[in-house]
């Protein structure tokens, strides 16, 4: 069959666009005068260049300092994206309030181009590194970025309207969708003022925000948060996160590594550590997970002074519903490994599952915290609940745990002894094994030993490995089940909520069915419907359990271990 005359059409100009791709040249030593086709001609300025760069072309900055902001004018394509890339030796950007700016623009990258404010803020003559506003499909990698004094040192937003009610306050609300967000394999450290504490070393803005892959990142020294994620279907993945302040104003210092919002998120393969006291004396969990229907899942949550993680409705996040928390290991915490609360203005909150997470040295200094924490102090207790009411606390109306379920998990407590679970507004804090006695459909499978992990120094989420005769493994229980018999390639579960299709992001979940072989990937999830559609068929049974991929008779538990790690992103990376 004869090429149609639109598809010959698209092919030659396909090819046409290809062939005039050109090369433009930087320099700050440059002339604007120059055709910067050469790097031995180039231009002096990267605003000259970006007026000039069109689909195809790559931007190269030649090795030096830029005094000036880096903001295409053009949009690239899916075939042949706009690069802008250091060229010959690191090109950085300095003494602008934004390094680079990109806005209403699709199908740049921008690779290895550096920013840098110069001096700890609030000296730093740069406010932010990176804004992305109203954009789709831009990927920043292998990027050096420090020191900005603003709150967000790469601020991923949707487009700016008039003044509206958002956040709690009459700000700009966002109204135009930016999407297809790549940030990757950065190094990112020192935005905003630690002592009070405020600044983002990334944020990702709450509202038309979707599809923001972060990963693999090193991201160090947050005033505020290391990375505040508030899109939808995005993921935040294999980051190294390190929020101490030591290094900068010594003593037990640091703050928040994560807080999570939006809705179909996956959060996992992260290392987040040292969330100490902040600047004026504030603390906070390693991670703070909100919003709906988002997983967090094989992360290491190390070193705080207060909770390991936290999940809490009330003001800016009225509704929290459906999260799934999951195969992480929690270890060497101030007070609870996890815990939910309800504070006023909360609309709706629970129906949670914390489940086969090792939760290790936890409760190491309870109650000794004078700053403000749940009203002035850690609880001792391993896991707490308080949604039914209490001071500054509401009663969601389900239930002690608010339908939360706690499976599979292996507590470990400092110095021995039982883990306790506070039931606020009901039994209050009582051992472990007393709550799973009384509300067996709250508390099952969990057990209390040693992990014994094979690292000592607990740097990386290797260190947290468990050994071969740790009780952890081959304890953990089944995610879901399988809600009928059959064989097909759309597999009918109880909950599809445990897994994710990659979000058009990362390849989906592999799953495998319990007491078999028996794996195959996702390609898309029926929510409405609790299917998950497979790249192959395979045979169940109803009441059959389903996990993730795991070696031995049953899931680990941990984060530490993992029977298939997914396979490298695909999709996300724009290159000729």
């Amino acid at each position: 069959m004869k090429p149609s005359p639109l598809l010959l059409f698209i092919v030659l100009l396909s090819a046409t666009s290809w062939a005039c791709a050109k090369d433009i040249y930087v320099s700050p030593s440059g002339n604007d005068q120059n055709a910067g086709t050469s790097a031995g001609a180039p231009l002096a300025t990267i605003a000259a260049a970006s007026k000039l760069a069109v689909a195809g072309d790559n931007v190269n900055l030649l090795a030096g300092t830029y005094n000036e902001s880096l903001v295409p004018v053009n949009s690239g394509t899916a075939a042949a994206p706009i690069t802008y890339k250091s060229s010959g030796g690191p090109a950085v950007i300095m003494n602008v309030r934004v390094g680079i700016l990109i806005g209403s623009l699709s199908y740049i990258v921008i690779d290895g181009i550096n920013v840098n404010g110069g001096a700890q803020p609030p000296n730093a003559k740069v406010n932010s590194f990176v804004t992305i506003q109203n954009s789709n499909h831009i990927i920043v990698r292998h990027g050096n970025f420090k020191y900005a004094n603003g709150w967000a040192g790469i601020d991923i937003v949707g487009r700016y309207g008039p003044g509206q009610q958002y956040y709690g306050a009459v700000q700009n609300y966002l109204t135009g969708l930016t999407s297809y967000i790549t940030i990757e394999d950065n190094t990112i450290d020192n935005v905003g003022d630690y002592s009070k504490p405020s600044g983002d070393v990334i944020q990702v803005a709450l509202g038309p925000v979707q599809h923001v892959l972060i990963q693999r990142n090193t991201i160090l020294h947050g005033g505020h948060d290391l990375v505040e994620f508030d899109s939808d279907y995005g993921v935040l993945q294999d980051n190294t996160l390190n929020n101490s302040y030591s290094d900068v104003v010594s003593g037990d210092t640091g703050y928040r590594n994560v807080e999570l919002q939006g809705s179909y998120n996956v959060i996992q393969r992260n290392y987040m550590a040292h969330a100490r006291r902040g600047g004026g004396g504030y603390v906070a969990p390693v991670a703070s997970i909100r919003g709906n229907e988002n997983i967090v899942r094989q992360n290491v949550f190390f070193d705080s002074i207060a909770a390991g993680t936290a999940t809490w409705c009330g003001p800016l996040a009225p509704d929290v519903e459906n999260i799934r928390v999951y195969n992480n290991t929690i270890y060497q915490m101030g007070g609870d490994g996890w815990s939910a609360w309800a504070y006023a203005t909360c609309s709706t909150a629970g129906s949670f599952v914390f489940a086969n997470n090792l939760v290790a040295e936890s409760r190491m200094s309870p109650g000794t915290l004078s700053g403000v924490l749940h009203g002035g102090a850690l609880i001792d207790a391993d896991i707490v609940f308080a949604v039914s009411g209490g001071t500054g606390l509401i009663d969601v109306g389900r239930g002690l745990t608010a339908g939360t379920v706690v499976k599979g998990n292996l507590f470990a407590p400092h110095g021995g002894g039982p883990a306790y679970v506070m039931l606020l507004g009901g039994d209050g804090r009582v051992p472990l094994s007393t709550a799973a006695a009384k509300y067996p459909q709250f508390f099952t499978g969990n057990i209390e030993q040693s992990p014994n992990f094979i690292g000592a120094q607990f740097k990386t989420v290797a260190d947290f490995q468990l050994r071969p005769n740790s009780p952890g493994l081959a304890s953990g229980v089944a995610l879901t089940t399988a809600t009928s018999s059959g064989t097909s390639d759309h597999l009918p579960v109880q909950d599809s909520l445990y897994f994710t299709d990659g979000n058009g992001l990362v390849p989906g979940d592999t799953i495998q069915l319990a007491g078999t072989n028996q794996r195959a990937g996702i390609l898309s999830i029926d929510r409405a419907n609790n299917v998950l559609i497979l790249t192959q068929a395979v045979t169940f049974k109803a009441g059959q359990g389903i996990s993730l991929p795991y070696n031995g008779a049953a899931p680990d538990i941990g984060a530490g271990v993992s029977g298939v790690r997914p396979l490298p992103p695909v999709n996300v990376t724009i290159s000729k």
